[in-house]
């Protein structure tokens, strides 16, 4: 091109690198793109995780009996009272009113407790619930569209292995429902997502999924 041509083209080069360079120099603000603070311990390994309706974060470990909460507010820790069972390896979703339903629990490795228990963030209390049909370590708890908890697999022990039998927690019956004709052996915290129609599908761990009509 020529020579003023070739110089419009650099007068607009510049003119946009100004304009440029006080977004770079803004977004690398803290106060744009916020910071890191130093780490702070905590009192425990926070294995499980729930934020809560209240605001706070529930969170326990492998120490057993042991949730705590945080108060991002104040950063101050407080306990979250006992569940009467070792929560540990549990399964967890949230009620449609808040709460948070806690399946299973840990004996050992591989060996599950059949307990189950509601926490209500409100009261900051724990309220046991009947006994699923039998234990279950590492299960996966999935609220579906109409507030009820469907539970699966989980293993019972190392010799029985998985149970197979899928559960619902009937919030408004107090009680569970087998479901009898969709008994299945699954992996470990099996990936459950629940669908539009009201089925849940099975992404994995297993390469073979799977859809599901509570």
């Amino acid at each position: 091109p020529d020579e003023p041509v070739q110089r419009l083209g650099w007068w607009l080069l510049i003119q946009l690198l100004a304009l440029l360079l006080p977004v770079q120099s803004a977004v690398a603000q803290p106060s744009v793109v916020g910071q890191w603070s130093p780490a702070e311990p905590w009192p425990s390994v926070a294995i499980h995780t729930h934020l809560l309706p209240t605001g706070k974060v529930m969170f326990f470990s492998a120490e057993g009996d042991d949730s705590r909460l945080w108060d991002p507010a104040t950063n101050t820790f407080s306990s979250a009272g006992l569940a009467g069972f070792n929560i540990f390896c549990a399964g967890h979703s949230f009620l449609a009113d808040g709460r948070l339903l806690v399946t299973g629990g840990n004996v050992a490795s591989l060996t599950g407790l059949p307990y189950a228990a509601i926490y209500d963030p409100f009261a900051n209390s724990w309220t046991r619930l009947p006994d699923m049909n039998a234990p279950r370590w590492y299960p996966t708890n999935t609220t579906l569209s109409n507030g009820d908890v469907l539970v699966m697999a989980g293993t019972i022990d190392g010799q029985q292995g998985a149970n197979k039998l899928p559960q619902v927690w009937e919030v408004a019956n107090n009680a569970w429902r087998d479901l009898t004709t969709a008994q299945i052996s699954l992996d470990l915290y099996p990936w459950m997502f629940l669908l539009p129609d009201g089925r849940l599908v099975n992404s994995g761990p297993f390469r073979t999924t799977r859809a599901r009509d509570p």
